[in-house]
């Protein structure tokens, strides 16, 4: 605390998704702020997520998080962190919004120990708020608008309680993680008729990457649409089976991590051989697709997840390896959204998986 300054701001992130390690004071009100590493990492960090106290009103304070690593962000082309007050959502407003002035995201003077290239330099996001809280107001700033292992269990949960909904959902445990947590699986499709043997899957996961919170909103979404009665939905439901996992790695999103698991890993990089005990949930969902293709034909298996530099929304798929000169098939779908959605960019697709995509 600086002797001269007022009190200092009181910053916390020992709760569910949190992540900040440390802050530091360097002048009334500018705090600059290290985020800690993924579990059992030395690196990922660009998720964030923290609680302050003490913002007094009528002042604007500027925080500098100064331990980021990607060379790039969506922070300089207009992205702006988001905010939550507590009083203010008791008191009926907005609860998280979009907040900051001054967003900045530029390469910093403190060098990345642990990067393959020693020369490497870390990032920093620095942003100003203007505080019109008191000073026992809790107030949450985060990289995106949150969404935690127990959202999405209460969502699951509010789902599978609603008579309609509940009559074309079965809930049930794929597997466990290495803490332990259970890891929902959703079967969704029409009631009996006697046709399910004819009817093709579809296999929708996401939230493999723990900072991608978007990849839950959009699950969620997906997940209230096609449970509801939309004519669209149970036209769907009434054609296909549909597998979903909404979420592949609650230890990290539980634990505040970026990119990894409580193993250390990305997850994402372990399908091609992946091991019970270290990646559970990739494991029995590769395995839960080869039992349902024994019994019909997976039509499409979709992976739900953000990306920090791109905007729109697009897809990356691979090539067919039974059919490579034929490159129609795997681009079919993502052409289909495109001419239905004008935020769905087919230019922004990518259909090659590189090599590092390949590699653990």
């Amino acid at each position: 605390e600086l002797s001269s300054c007022g009190p200092t701001l009181r910053f916390e992130s020992r709760f569910e998704s949190g992540n900040l390690r440390a802050a530091s004071r360097i002048s009334e009100y500018e705090y600059d702020l290290c985020l800690r590493n993924d579990i059992n990492t030395q690196c990922h960090t660009q998720w964030f997520f923290f609680r302050i106290r003490g913002l007094k009103q009528g002042h604007s304070y500027m925080f500098n998080i100064v331990n980021l690593r990607k060379p790039g962000s969506q922070f300089n082309e207009g992205m702006q962190p988001v905010l939550f007050s507590t009083k203010c959502a008791n008191r009926g407003e907005p609860g998280w919004r979009r907040v900051g002035k001054d967003v900045c995201y530029f390469e910093n003077h403190l060098k990345d120990a642990f990067s393959i290239e020693k020369k490497s330099f870390l990032y920093t996001l620095s942003f100003t708020i203007e505080s019109n809280f008191d000073p026992d107001d809790h107030v949450f700033l985060s990289y995106c608008y949150p969404f935690t292992y127990t959202d999405c269990a209460r969502h699951l949960k509010s789902i599978v309680k609603e008579k309609k909904r509940a009559d074309v959902v079965q809930r049930s445990t794929l597997c466990h993680t290495l803490c332990g947590n259970p890891v929902d699986l959703l079967r969704i499709t029409a009631p009996s008729g006697g046709e399910e043997r004819r009817k093709k899957a579809i296999v929708v996961t996401g939230r493999v990457h723990p900072g991608e919170t978007v990849a839950s909103w959009m699950m969620k979404g997906f997940i209230d649409f096609i449970t509801s009665e939309s004519r669209i939905a149970v036209l769907l439901r009434r054609l296909f089976e549909f597998y979903v996992v909404p979420m592949l790695n609650p230890d990290g999103v539980i634990n505040g991590n970026h990119r990894c698991s409580l193993a250390g890993v990305d997850l994402n990089r372990q399908y091609l051989h992946p091991e019970q005990k270290l990646h559970p949930t990739i494991f029995h969902t590769k395995n839960m697709v080869k039992d349902i293709q024994k019994d019909r034909e997976v039509l499409m298996v979709i992976d739900l997840h953000g990306h920090s530099r791109k905007k729109n929304i697009f897809i990356y798929g691979n090539a067919l390896d039974s059919a490579p000169s034929n490159t129609v098939t795997e681009r079919t779908f993502p052409f289909m959204l495109s001419r239905i959605s004008n935020v769905f960019s087919f230019q922004d697709c990518c259909f090659k998986v590189q090599k590092v995509i390949l590699q653990p």
